[in-house]
Formats: structure tokens, C-alpha cells, sequence
């Protein structure tokens, strides 16, 4: 049964990337509910890896030096035992889901791939002019600025570019206070950066 929490993980990895995410989220949860087996087991070790896995998700839209990630895993971690009674078996899962989780975000990066996330996570349809949507900023003329980060970005975080403090996303990779960034594509409001200057 072990295998369908991998595939829970790679369901999950896979909805950073790719739409329509609530697929992949629906599949990951049907994965993670099976391995589980949440009609014969506590019901209550579940909705604890459940927090777990939102508590990692709210990690990339809140810049907290990585708190609320680190509690996301322990309640993960704490789940599996829970289920598994083995501390040795519950290695070797933990080390299986990290690996899963790398291997696909690795592929999509090698793909081409970027990180599909934003603020609006839950919305996949694009709010332009064109279908009667106004946004009270555009910061198109931010397009090739260089900048520093600020707060971490991972991937949301916080960058000065000029003399102003924004709001930017990393469209690849966790990117650290202090480094350089470059502004790669904004679509209104959000701006998205990538390691690197010109």
C-alpha cells in the first residue's frame, strides 16, 4: 500500500506544475485516503497528515523563514508513524516521499516547465481586460528591471527593485535574501522573477 503514498506525492508535486490543479489535488487525496485506509483506521491520523500537507502548501505564500513548513512536516511525518507503528518503515516512506517530490519538480524544470502557482492559487482562469476584468495595478514596467530579495522567496516573497519593495514570485527555484533577481514576466499585479541580473 506504500505506493500510494508516493503517488499521493507525485500527484501533489505535479499540481505546481500543471493544470487543472484540482485534479491532481483530488487525485493526491484519493491516493493519500487509500494508503490511509480511512475507513478502518482513526479517522483523526488522516485529517492530521492532511494538516500537514496544507500547512506546506501555505509555506510558499507565507515568508515566515520556513516555520510553518518544518510543522506541516512533522504532522506529516507524526501521521505516517501513526499508521505504520514502525519507526525504520516510517524512514524509509519519508525518504521515498522527499525523493518522489524531487524527481517530478526536477523533471518539470528540465522540461521547461515553470512553477504554475500564485496568490490566486485556486483560480485557473485568467483575469484580463479583455474579458471585462480591471486590476488596480500593473506593474509592466517592472519587465527586465533587476532587483534584491528581501524576504525569501518560496516562492513568494518580497524584492526590492529601484527605490520600491513588490511582491514577486520565483518562477523555478527557492531564491534566498540577499541575492539578485531579475524580473522575467508580470501579468498585472504579479510579478514574476528568476535568480540573476542582467
Amino acid at each position: 500500500m506504500w505506493i500510494l503514498l508516493l503517488l499521493g506525492v507525485a500527484f501533489l508535486s505535479t499540481a505546481l506544475f500543471l493544470n487543472p490543479k484540482l485534479f491532481y489535488i483530488g487525485a493526491s487525496l484519493i491516493s493519500f485516503g487509500v494508503y490511509f485506509g480511512v475507513a478502518n483506521v482513526d479517522f483523526s491520523i488522516f485529517l492530521m497528515f492532511l494538516l500537514g500537507v496544507g500547512l506546506l502548501i501555505v509555506e510558499f505564500y507565507v515568508p515566515d523563514f520556513g516555520v510553518i513548513g518544518v510543522v506541516g512536516f512533522l504532522a506529516m511525518t507524526i501521521a505516517i508513524y501513526l499508521k505504520t507503528g514502525n519507526f525504520t518503515e516510517l524512514v524509509y516512506l519519508v525518504l521515498a516521499c522527499l525523493a518522489v517530490a524531487f524527481v517530478v519538480v526536477i523533471y518539470f524544470l528540465k522540461s521547461g516547465k515553470e512553477l504554475n502557482i500564485s496568490p490566486a492559487f485556486i483560480l485557473n482562469e485568467s483575469m484580463t481586460s479583455d474579458k471585462g476584468y480591471s486590476s488596480e495595478k500593473d506593474y509592466g514596467f517592472l519587465l527586465n528591471a533587476n532587483g534584491t530579495v528581501v524576504s525569501d522567496l518560496r516562492p513568494v516573497g518580497r524584492a526590492k527593485i529601484g527605490e520600491e519593495t513588490y511582491e514577486v514570485i520565483s518562477t523555478a527555484e527557492m531564491i534566498s535574501t540577499g541575492e539578485a533577481i531579475i524580473v522575467t514576466r508580470v501579468q498585472g499585479a504579479k510579478v514574476y522573477v528568476k535568480r540573476g541580473a542582467i
